[in-house]
C-alpha cells in the first residue's frame, strides 16, 4: 500500500511540474495588446488598469461626401498617412467609454466642439485618470497610426466620434459589446501581471463584481464566553466548561451580513475569566482563545461556507487541594451563509451553524475527588443578519443569533454518572462605525475605521442542576447566575493595508458589575480577503 500511494505520489508532482511549465509558456508568450503596460495592472483592487486612450485632436472639418460608405466614417484614413481623409466627421457629445462600473461619475461624458476647425479637450474627472495635456500637433499625420495594410488599430462603436472616443483594440477585433467593463482586461491577453497584487486583483475581479459595500468591516461580537461552577463538597468550586473554554459560538464575532472570500485569524484574552476557590482562597485566571476560520462564497456569491476552529492554552488553573485542565482544541463550527437581500446600500441575510463537539472534557480533582465533565453537545445556531451603508462616511451592523444545545454533556463523578445541558442563549449584536481613512489609491494603509458595538446575550431558561453524591462525597454542578444576561461595550479599530491585509483591534468591557464571566477582553484579528 506504501508503495502504491509512492508510486501515484511521484507520478502527480511529475505531472504538476508539466503543467506549470506549459502554463508558464504560455503566459510569456502571450500576444501584448498595442499600448499595453504591464506596471499599470498594479492598481488598486478596485478595478483593473485602464488602457489610455488615444489623445483627443480637432480635425478640420470635411466636406460631406454622398458616396462615403459607414465603413469609411469608422477607419481613421485611407491611408498609412493620411489620417484627416475620413469625411463626414459630425462632433457631438459621446459617452465617455473608459468609465469606471459603479463610479460616481455615472453621467461623464466626453464634451467636444461643433465648429469646424475649433480646438476642444475633452475633460474628465480624476477617477478616469486621463491627462489635459495639450497634446503634440506632429501626432496628426504620425505614419504609425496605422499599419502598412491600411487597417486600423484603433476602433470606435461609435457612428459619430472623434479621436478621444477611440479605445486601442487587437487588429481585426470588434468592439466592447454592452454591457461588458470595458475597464476589465484579462491577465492571460495582456501577458504575466506585474506583481503579486496585480494577480490577486485580477483573480478576485475574475470572480465577479462585488457590490461598493462588501469592503465594510465585520463586527467585533463581544465575547461570547459562559460557563458553569462545579462545588465539590461543599468545599471547593471552580468554573468549568466543555470545549476548552472555547464551546459557545458566536455568530457575529468577525462576521458580517454579506458573503465573503477570506482567511482569518483571532487571538482574545479574557481578563480573569476562570476562577477556583478553597480553603486556601479565591483565584482567578486569564484565559486566551484563538480560532482559524475560512471562508468561500459560492453560488456566485449568493451563498457562503465558513470554518472555525477555536483553540486556546487550555483550562490550567490550581489552587490549595484544588486542580482543572482541560484540551486545548476547542469544538468546530461549520457556518452556512444566504443573502435574502441585496444592493448597493443594504444586505440582508440569514443562515445557520453547527458546533460539532471535537474538544476534549474537562477534568478536575479537589479534595481528593476526581470530576469529569465530557464534551458531548451539538448546538445549531441559527442567525440573522444586516449589513448597511455605501458611498457614505457611516456604515453599521446587526446579529440576532440562537444558541441551542441538541444534547447535554456527561458527568461523572465517584462513579456515577449524569447528564448536564447548557443553556440556550439568544444573542444580539449591534455595530456602528465611521470611516476615518478611505483612500483606494493609497500605497501603504488604504481603510481605517473607529467602531462601536452593544452586544447583549441573554440565558432563554433556567439552568440545569447536576447533584451527586456517594457518601460524604458530592458534587454540584449548575450556572450560578441562574437565568442570567449580560450585556458588554466594544470599540475597536479595523484597517486594510494596500497588499489586502486587514487588521483589527478592540477592547471589551463588560456593562453589568454582578452578572459576568469575564473583566475585560482584548482582541486581535488579521485576514486576508478581496
Amino acid at each position: 500500500m506504501i508503495r502504491t500511494f509512492l508510486f501515484f505520489a511521484q507520478n502527480s508532482f511529475v505531472v504538476w511540474i508539466c503543467l506549470a511549465s506549459v502554463l508558464t509558456a504560455a503566459d510569456g508568450n502571450a500576444n501584448l495588446r498595442p499600448g499595453f503596460d504591464p506596471k499599470k495592472l498594479a492598481l488598486p483592487d478596485t478595478r483593473l488598469a485602464t488602457p489610455t486612450p488615444a489623445p483627443r485632436q480637432s480635425f478640420p472639418a470635411q466636406p460631406a461626401s454622398s458616396s462615403a460608405s459607414p465603413a469609411a466614417q469608422h477607419s481613421l484614413g485611407d491611408s498609412p498617412g493620411n489620417v484627416n481623409s475620413a469625411p463626414n466627421r459630425d462632433w457631438q457629445d459621446i459617452p465617455n467609454p473608459y468609465r469606471t462600473q459603479g463610479s460616481a461619475s455615472a453621467s461623464s461624458s466626453v464634451r467636444t466642439a461643433g465648429l469646424p476647425g475649433e480646438s476642444s479637450y475633452s475633460e474628465y474627472g480624476p477617477e478616469e485618470g486621463f491627462s489635459n495635456a495639450r497634446p503634440d500637433e506632429s501626432s496628426l499625420t504620425s505614419p504609425d497610426i496605422a499599419e502598412p495594410d491600411g487597417d486600423s488599430l484603433y476602433e470606435s462603436d461609435s457612428e459619430s466620434f472623434n479621436a478621444a472616443n477611440l479605445r486601442p483594440t487587437d487588429k481585426g477585433a470588434s468592439p466592447i459589446p454592452d454591457g461588458v467593463d470595458p475597464t476589465y482586461q484579462d491577465p492571460l491577453q495582456n501577458g504575466p501581471p506585474a506583481s503579486l497584487g496585480a494577480w490577486k486583483t485580477s483573480f478576485w475581479n475574475a470572480l465577479g463584481s462585488r457590490p461598493h459595500f462588501a469592503t465594510l468591516p465585520e463586527v467585533f461580537g463581544g465575547g461570547t464566553f459562559t460557563s458553569s461552577r462545579a462545588v465539590i463538597n461543599d468545599t471547593f468550586a471552580l468554573d468549568v466548561a466543555p470545549g476548552g473554554l472555547s464551546q459557545r459560538v458566536g455568530i457575529s464575532q468577525h462576521n458580517k451580513a454579506m458573503t465573503d472570500d477570506r482567511f482569518y485569524f483571532v487571538s482574545q484574552n479574557f481578563a480573569n475569566g476562570s476562577f477556583v476557590g478553597g480553603p486556601g482562597g479565591v483565584q482567578f485566571g486569564n484565559v486566551d482563545r484563538y480560532w482559524l476560520g475560512v471562508e468561500r462564497s459560492f453560488a456566485d456569491g449568493a451563498m457562503s461556507i465558513e470554518l472555525r476552529l477555536p483553540f486556546s492554552d487550555g483550562q490550567s488553573l490550581a489552587g490549595p487541594g484544588i486542580a482543572v485542565g482541560s484540551d486545548s482544541v476547542g469544538n468546530l463550527t461549520t457556518i452556512i451563509k444566504g443573502i435574502l437581500f441585496d444592493d448597493p446600500s443594504l444586505s440582508l441575510s440569514t443562515g445557520f451553524g453547527v458546533s460539532s463537539p471535537t474538544a476534549g472534557s474537562v477534568i478536575a480533582q479537589a479534595g481528593g475527588e476526581t470530576f469529569l465533565l465530557e464534551n458531548n453537545a451539538v448546538h445549531l445556531l441559527p442567525f440573522l443578519a444586516v449589513t448597511a451603508g455605501g458611498e457614505g462616511n457611516w456604515f453599521a451592523s446587526a446579529f440576532l443569533q440562537g444558541d441551542l444545545a441538541c444534547s447535554g454533556n456527561v458527568v461523572r463523578f465517584n462513579n456515577q454518572t449524569a447528564h448536564y445541558n447548557e443553556q440556550n442563549l439568544l444573542q444580539g449584536d449591534l455595530s456602528i462605525g465611521a470611516w476615518l481613512v478611505r483612500d483606494a489609491y493609497a500605497s501603504h494603509l488604504r481603510d481605517l475605521a473607529l467602531i462601536t458595538e452593544f452586544q447583549h446575550i441573554a440565558a432563554l431558561q433556567d439552568s440545569d442542576v447536576v447533584q451527586l453524591s456517594n457518601g460524604p462525597s458530592s458534587l454540584l454542578l449548575s450556572n450560578t447566575l441562574g437565568s442570567s444576561s449580560m450585556t458588554n461595550f466594544t470599540v475597536g479599530l479595523h484597517g486594510k493595508l494596500a497588499s489586502g491585509v486587514t487588521l483589527r483591534a478592540g477592547w471589551t468591557t463588560p456593562l453589568s458589575e454582578s452578572d459576568r464571566f469575564f473583566d475585560g477582553l482584548f482582541t486581535a484579528a488579521v485576514s486576508l480577503q478581496r
